[in-house]
This record gives C-alpha cells, structure tokens and sequence, in this order.
C-alpha cells in the first residue's frame, strides 16, 4: 500500500493552511513567522487583536497564534469577540509570559 505524503503546512487540497499570529513582540512575531513560511505555511501577523479582527473578517485563518497581553485590545477581549463573530473554525495557541499565567489561574479558581 502506498501512502501519500504529507507536507506540513499543508491542506490536503495542496493549499498552504494559514496561520494568524497575533502578538505584540515584533522579534518573536518575525521569527515564528519565518520558521512557519520555511516549513510550508502561510502566515500573517499583527499587533493586537483589533486588527485580527479585521484581518479575519478578509482571511480564515487555520490556526491563531495568540499573545494574552497586547496594547488596545488585549488576547482575553479578542477570544471574546472572536467567538461572538461567529467565525470560529480556527485552532486557537495562547501564548503569554509565567506571570499572566499566573494571574489567569487566579482569575478562573
């Protein structure tokens, strides 16, 4: 039996699967970006999650890679908004630093 390869990145169509990251930290921001587009996907990035939102209004991202603490709107706000939109197909990573781990730990017990 012969098996298909698979490329990472990629939709079984041969389309790239298009990743959002949404983070403030312009270094980390580029270098998941260049490690994502080196390995076959398609990536977009911005700043906070006001402009997600309007950037996914054009685009539907496969999988959103999510800062939790960001300027103008943070990534709690952005989830919340998210979901109220109704475009919720994508796979959500959060990503944050140890103390707004903590905090959110104490904020849900």
């Amino acid at each position: 039996m012969q098996r298909a390869a698979v490329r990472w990145g990629m939709k079984q169509n041969g389309d790239p699967q298009r990743v959002l990251v949404i983070d403030d930290d312009d270094d980390l921001a580029e270098v998941v970006r260049e490690v994502l587009r080196d390995s076959g996907y398609a990536v977009a990035t911005v700043r906070h999650g006001a402009a997600a939102l309007e950037l996914i209004r054009h685009i539907s991202p496969d999988l959103i890679l999510l800062d939790l603490t960001m300027p103008i709107m943070d990534g709690w706000s952005f989830l919340g908004q998210y979901r109220r939109n109704g475009k919720t197909s994508a796979r959500i990573v959060l990503l944050t630093e140890t103390r707004t781990l903590r905090r959110s730990r104490a904020i849900w017990r």
